[in-house]
């Protein structure tokens, strides 16, 4: 029964995302590129994070990218909806940084979702 019911939700959902071997028309296809943080400050305040991810996706059809970020902090943050600057830093020192809307926050678990433009991120980075 659980088989049965996974191969329903695989073919259910591959009519959204296009159809399917490679190299055919996919509709909604994304383009991606996730980033590893090392150190985040949020409105210029430094946080500790224990491990956080920049996903930065981009549709086919879309001129700009949306981006969000996760991460869970070494402090307990009390953070209250709103929009903040988001600068971060890569494992590999790359800075980049937005406007973004904490959509969810438990104190230790947070997550922004871009409001505008993300400084230090060009659409060619999808291909490298």
């Amino acid at each position: 029964m659980l088989e049965h019911g996974i191969e329903q939700r695989r073919t259910a959902g591959a009519g959204r995302f296009g159809a399917g071997r490679f190299g055919e028309d996919r509709k909604g296809f994304m383009r991606h590129k996730t980033f590893r943080l090392s150190h985040l400050r949020l409105n210029g305040v430094p946080v500790a994070v224990h491990y956080g991810d920049l996903l930065v996706a981009q549709g086919e059809a879309a001129v700009a990218v949306d981006w969000e970020v996760v991460v869970s902090t070494l402090d307990e943050l009390r953070l209250v909806p709103a929009s903040y600057d988001v600068h971060m830093e890569t494992l590999e020192a790359r800075q980049l940084w937005g406007l973004g809307l904490l959509v969810r926050s438990d104190g230790r678990a947070h997550v922004f979702r871009g409001g505008g433009s993300l400084d230090g991120f060009s659409p060619a980075d999808f291909s490298a």
